[in-house]
């Protein structure tokens, strides 16, 4: 099953995966509120950014992802549902919030989800309405609410929110199941996270068979995320080759988790890591500074400064 969403074209083999897209195409019809449980890296924002499509027809712009962890428990009811003038010290004027201009909500990490807001997402989630901070007059939300947990045991999300948020909740539940049990998709995702970097680099790699025959029997702790990191530090690793091979040692792929674990071991200071990072990129790209901008997330100016910070201008002040 290969579907176009708006903003790339997603491929799904696994037959659970396309059950779960078969439910979402029904729900989008009357745009039902959502909630995704799954680990880390198993595709739910994807999915979310899916199910906003199917609703909508329309670009990315109006899809918002909220990370409940990055709320503010002070501020966070004002930027999720707005505020009228005068509603605290330093409300001069009535401001909108997200659910003002967004048609589709992502909210992930709902587990780390501020007490405060809890009672007024239900709210939100049952009746579509929603009173700015200050306001008595209240709002309507005409889109669809996505929530998504990583916790694995749904019993125990019970401990992080509130007992009529969880009972919600659960009426709404659709399990994601992890890449290890999707073995159908693990080449075609890889195969497209290799067609994007060779676009990206201008290059034309390809797998040689012994890495393909090694993803096809590893067991993705990491899942998604994992296999694409993957594939990215073997793209690095095989410099000009085409052929993208497999060196026969399962540790030297690392989860976030084991990345970290074994910094720590080599001890490399956060400069360390920081400047191995950036001459990994110049290399990869050649020292080409638009593409090391893009990739990096800085200005041209910022990647110049690190390249005369490393010693990696010629005399005449190009690289």
């Amino acid at each position: 099953m290969i579907i176009k969403s708006l903003s790339k074209n997603l491929i799904f083999k696994d037959i659970k995966i396309k059950k779960i897209i078969t439910t979402l195409e029904q729900l989008s019809r009357v745009k039902s509120n959502l909630f995704f449980m799954g680990e880390g890296g198993t595709g739910k924002r994807t999915l979310a950014l899916l199910y906003h499509n199917l609703i909508w027809k329309e670009n990315d712009e109006s899809f918002y992802h909220i990370n409940s962890g990055n709320i503010d428990k002070e501020i966070g009811y004002s930027i999720l549902f707005g505020h009228v003038k005068g509603a605290f010290t330093g409300a001069v004027e009535d401001k909108k919030g997200i659910l003002d201009s967004a048609k589709t909500i992502y909210l992930s990490s709902v587990e780390l989800l501020p007490p405060n807001l809890q009672s007024p997402l239900l709210n939100l989630l049952e009746t579509g309405e929603y009173i700015p901070l200050g306001s008595e007059k209240k709002s309507i939300f005409r889109g669809a609410i996505i929530i998504s947990t990583t916790i694995k045991d749904f019993s125990k999300l019970k401990n992080s929110i509130s007992e009529s948020l969880f009972y919600y909740l659960n009426s709404k539940l659709i399990l994601i199941p992890p890449l290890r049990e999707r073995k159908d998709e693990i080449i075609p995702l890889a195969n497209l996270k290799l067609k994007e970097l060779n676009k990206r680099f201008n290059k034309r790699k390809r797998f040689s068979e012994d890495f393909l025959s090694f993803l096809k029997q590893y067991e993705f702790k990491g899942n998604i995320r994992e296999l694409f990191n993957m594939v990215e530090k073997s793209f690095i690793e095989s410099k000009d080759n085409d052929l993208l091979k497999f060196s026969g040692e399962l540790n030297s792929f690392f989860s976030e988790e084991e990345f970290i674990k074994e910094n720590v071991k080599n001890l490399l200071s956060f400069e360390e890591l920081k400047k191995k990072y950036f001459l990994e990129i110049f290399r990869l790209t050649g020292g080409n500074r638009t593409k090391m901008s893009q990739i990096l997330g800085i200005t041209r100016k910022s990647v110049y400064n690190h390249l005369k910070k490393y010693g990696l201008l010629k005399e005449n002040g190009k690289n």
